[in-house]
């Protein structure tokens, strides 16, 4: 069967990186937008001798424009995909007006209307992210918008995540701060992902031996680590009931998940408190680190 490292999704082609997507689909919008204009050179959409500049800008807008910008408001090029962009639609622009391909960018951009490349894609993503604020607070996108303004407000602090607080140890807190950063981005190496890579691997948690070791099961359910768990989870549950009225253990699942991986994306919802969302984070990253020392030794001594 033939191999391919990328595949198309709504008009963009996703691939295994988001560098790879970013090219792949700026090199098929080009290749669509030549396409097109080429095939409305028979309707004197070339410059001289054809139809008139106002009216062939007007057919760059409505038949090549869409295509060449399409998708891209969602994966944001770089700037040498933008390069690439720009100097398409110079081009093209040029040609319409009849003018040589030495003549300054801004008057060709000024005589026709026509915004930079850059200046449309900022345009699109405001759109997009207007028809996101404008949707229902129950929409996935809403939902992820929130998420990344709280991730990142205007002040652009670093995430509660990346600070160490008031600990008496920096040293130990950035080890710590190291392991969590592994889990959250789903980069600590379980036996769900050695079972991707490796055909002899078996997805089940060598510690139990009863499910599958992915990252709800490492932090919540494993029975072998459940006496270290229980002892923050529960240091955890007393500061929610205290300052939030609701007990962990009574929300779902991926809510409590939610909570040790990053609080605030939910808790946020509840207190502006700065130190009640750092003393949970705390805690939050000695419970994953201690699940990891514990995780290592155990698997350690079985080898032994």
């Amino acid at each position: 069967m033939p191999i391919s490292d990328k595949s198309p999704h709504l008009g963009i082609l996703r691939s295994t990186t988001s560098q790879k997507t970013q090219d792949a689909t700026v090199e098929q919008n080009i290749t669509k937008s030549r396409r097109a204009a080429y095939s409305l050179m028979s309707a004197g959409m070339h410059g001289e001798n054809g139809l008139d500049p106002s009216t062939a800008i007007q057919l760059f807008k409505t038949f090549v424009q869409p295509i060449l910008t399409y998708g891209l408001e969602v994966i944001l090029p770089t700037s040498k995909n933008l390069l690439k962009l720009e100097t398409f639609q110079k081009k093209i622009l040029k040609q319409i007006l009849s003018v040589p391909i030495s003549a300054p960018d801004p008057s060709v951009y000024i005589m026709s209307g026509i915004l930079p490349i850059e200046a449309q894609i900022d345009q699109k993503s405001l759109n997009l992210f207007n028809n996101i604020c404008n949707q229902n607070e129950n929409h996935l996108e809403k939902k992820i918008a929130r998420r990344q303004l709280i991730a990142k407000n205007q002040e652009r602090k670093c995430h509660t995540l990346l600070s160490i607080g008031n600990t008496s140890d920096p040293t130990r807190e950035a080890v710590r701060i190291s392991v969590k950063l592994k889990v959250i981005t789903d980069t600590y190496i379980l036996q769900s992902h050695r079972s991707r890579y490796n055909l002899n691997e078996t997805p089940t948690c060598k510690l139990c031996d009863t499910d599958i070791e992915d990252r709800s099961h490492f932090l919540l359910t494993c029975k072998i680590l459940q006496c270290i768990r229980e002892r923050y989870l529960n240091q955890i549950d007393e500061i929610i009931s205290d300052f939030l009225n609701f007990r962990m253990r009574d929300i779902p699942t991926d809510d409590q998940l939610q909570i040790i991986l990053d609080c605030t994306v939910l808790l946020s919802r509840y207190t502006n408190d700065n130190t009640v969302l750092q003393r949970i984070e705390d805690l939050s990253r000695q419970l994953i680190y201690a699940l990891h020392v514990a995780r290592y030794r155990t698997l350690d001594i079985k080898k032994r």
